[in-house]
């Protein structure tokens, strides 16, 4: 999906550093990002030091994502679907305005077109109900870059 876009993950990546296991595996399950992705996240966590580095290692040797991510998955806290989304809408959304792209809003109806119309980001949607005019609608977008900036980018 990210293709789409034009974006990579290493471009998420350099926006939200911290990613649960579970958020991945979300990722690839919805074709957010790829196995690939997955392999390099695993290999920057690595060259972090980070826990888990057993599993870490072997998933990066052996590139054996089905038997070695379900061994991470029970050493995190879990997510709930619905959150793990909204943190991929916002990494995609951020790296998107970060870019400064002129046709953001029309991005953006994709993006909501593409997670099954979230409430969250409706109010960026030229077609909804309620619907701000184009410079209310870059100010909200402002508020919500930087509110959910302080909740995944710590």
């Amino acid at each position: 999906m990210l293709e789409l876009y034009d974006i990579t993950f290493r471009q998420i990546y350099d926006v939200i550093r911290e990613w649960k296991w579970c958020e991945l595996q979300k990722g690839c399950e919805l074709s957010i990002i790829k196995k690939e992705d997955v392999l390099l996240y695993a290999g920057w966590m690595e060259e972090e030091g980070t826990k888990d580095l057993d599993l870490i290692l072997e998933l990066i040797i052996n590139e054996d994502l089905d038997s070695i991510l379900p061994e991470l998955l029970k050493r995190e806290e879990k997510s709930d679907p619905e959150t793990i989304c909204s943190k991929w809408i916002f990494a995609i959304i951020l790296v998107l305005f970060n870019q400064n792209r002129k046709d953001i809003f029309s991005l953006i109806e994709d993006i909501y077109v593409e997670f099954n119309y979230p409430e969250e980001i409706s109010q960026f949607i030229s077609y909804m109900p309620k619907n701000e005019a184009a410079e209310e609608r870059k100010e909200l977008l402002i508020k919500y870059i930087e509110a959910n900036k302080k909740k995944w980018c710590g």
